[in-house]
């Protein structure tokens, strides 16, 4: 009689000799923040380390949500991040007052890997989270560097529009985290489409 071999559904069992990875998906409303670039953390790594101590898990509640960073020993340690497909998130300067332009804040929504923030490197003091669904209300997330990495900016389309479109000028771009003629990419939300200008003013 031959029995079933039993399905192990862990890397972690001892039967398997796996370990666990630092760089996976965080959950549908949380994001994970490393120390430094490309989801790493500085220092090597060994068999009696936490692996919590090397990133940081912060999650939404189902409705705005705010972490202070620094109580957590994190605060001016962000350097790169993963968020989950359900969170739209601000990684703030300097407090939850602070959240805003271009100098200030590193925003996006939806399920984002960015490897380097740069412009923001260990600038995070305060982050700011909640729900995201683009089938409800998308937003575009630019960023400052190529394969969407660098510093960000969430823009989100205004139902209240209907069909002539959501127009943001520079004022408005720069109050939503991009700094002026910076671009170089950009994530659009299924089923939604972006026009870009190169000329203030809607123009070029």
């Amino acid at each position: 009689m031959v029995q079933p071999q039993p399905i192990v559904h862990s890397l972690i069992n001892a039967d398997v000799g796996g370990f666990r990875p630092v760089v996976e998906y965080p959950g549908d409303d949380c994001c994970f923040i490393y120390a430094d670039h490309h989801f790493d953390y500085q220092g090597n790594r060994e068999p009696n380390h936490n692996l919590g101590d090397r990133r940081k898990l912060i999650c939404h509640n189902g409705s705005r949500t705010g972490h202070d960073l620094h109580a957590y020993g994190w605060g001016d340690k962000l350097s790169s991040y993963i968020c989950g497909k359900n969170v739209w998130f601000d990684f703030c300067k300097d407090n939850r007052g602070s959240c805003y332009n271009g100098d200030n804040v590193n925003s996006g929504a939806g399920h984002t890997r960015n490897y380097a923030v740069r412009h923001m490197d260990n600038r995070a003091s305060w982050a700011t989270m909640g729900p995201y669904d683009p089938r409800q209300i998308g937003a575009v997330t630019l960023f400052e560097d190529g394969d969407c990495s660098g510093a960000s900016g969430r823009f989100y389309w205004d139902p209240e529009t209907a069909s002539s479109g959501t127009y943001y000028n520079l004022e408005d771009m720069y109050y939503g985290g991009m700094r002026n003629n910076s671009m170089h990419s950009l994530m659009v939300p299924k089923g939604y489409t972006v026009e870009l200008y190169d000329g203030h003013g809607f123009y070029g």
